[in-house]
């Protein structure tokens, strides 16, 4: 995202199922649900994604129609203008959600001085202030099968999928050039950069800096409590993984049993490494009663501190392990 423009990334890959060179929206919707399929256009932090499910017999014409959106978006100026009403809809009711200001608070503290300071889906003013030709000149820059991957998954013979990828994508692989502007690259290069130098423990500030947001008369306090974590390709990510599961992702883990079963202090507590091509951040979340709010937090940084100072006994590490065994298969 251009820093001076949050939320375009996101609006950007909002509308590109909003209509083609070809099709209007609504055509593509009713012709996905006459074939039982569905498509989906998102944009987060490590890229923007375009998902379509179909039966196996459609690939050929599911593959044409994600090359249609890729090479062909119109943009068109009227579902603009619908989306931007929608989304400053959503950001008025984020606003007053306490967990969505308490994570956006927490990104700001974290991320300070780079775009990921900024809120994903941007803010009422740059929305306002939004146009397509920005949209038309953003989707140009990055919307190019070099820099992206073609994921299949299904019942699927690789010839047929191999002559189907040909025949969708080969008149248009090489339709753009392979260059950002400098200006955006940079942007990109520092707030990945600065998020890196950040995450490096030698360079991370050894003092705990405590942010407050005041809402008076909530009944209850979103509490988050973290610092910047690795990147995905980190070579210890399975054992992260176990670590964050032990600790705080799972019912009976550390946080919550100490937080929900034996103080009573919140319905749930839970941690977790968020995956990023950067360092996403490792954050513990609760929703506690006000009144137990210092308690709470003491309690959190007392589990961080135990399982950095003392060794997990093996049974403990044991059940961990047994419970991620468990719960593969559902991924599959």
């Amino acid at each position: 995202n251009p820093p001076e423009r949050p939320g375009l990334a996101a609006m950007t890959a909002s509308m590109i199922d909003e209509g083609t060179a070809r099709r209007t929206g609504p055509e593509l919707s009713a012709e996905l649900e006459r074939r039982g399929g569905s498509l989906s256009c998102h944009a987060d932090w490590n890229a923007a994604r375009l998902r379509l499910q179909l039966l196996s017999a459609d690939l050929e014409y599911g593959l044409a129609l994600l090359a249609e959106l890729l090479f062909e978006p119109a943009f068109p100026e009227h579902e603009l203008e619908r989306l931007r009403q929608q989304t400053l809809a959503e950001l008025q009711r984020r606003a007053d959600q306490p967990a969505a200001v308490a994570d956006e608070a927490f990104a700001h503290h974290l991320y300070g001085g780079t775009i990921l300071a900024l809120p994903l889906a941007g803010d009422p003013a740059a929305h306002l202030a939004l146009r397509r030709d920005e949209l038309l000149e953003f989707h140009r820059d990055h919307y190019r099968l070099e820099r992206g991957a073609l994921v299949v998954a299904g019942d699927v013979d690789p010839e047929r999928l191999r002559a189907a990828i040909a025949g969708a994508f080969s008149a248009s692989a090489g339709a753009r050039a392979a260059t950002l502007p400098e200006a955006t690259r940079a942007a990109a290069v520092g707030a990945t950069d600065a998020a890196s130098q950040a995450g490096d423990p030698e360079t991370q500030a050894r003092t705990l800096r405590v942010v407050v947001v005041d809402r008076p008369g909530a009944e209850q306090t979103e509490l988050r409590v973290g610092h910047l974590g690795v990147p995905r390709r980190h070579p210890d990510r399975v054992g992260r993984g176990i670590l964050n599961t032990l600790l705080g992702g799972k019912f009976t883990s550390r946080i919550n049993l100490n937080l929900r079963e034996r103080h009573g202090f919140t319905y749930g507590a839970s941690s977790r490494f968020v995956d990023r091509r950067s360092c996403g951040p490792f954050v513990v979340s609760a929703a506690v009663t006000t009144s137990a709010i210092g308690r709470a937090t003491q309690e959190v940084l007392g589990e961080l501190r135990r399982i950095r100072a003392e060794p997990v006994s093996p049974g403990e590490l044991d059940e961990t392990r047994n419970y991620l065994l468990g719960v593969f298969p559902y991924g599959l």
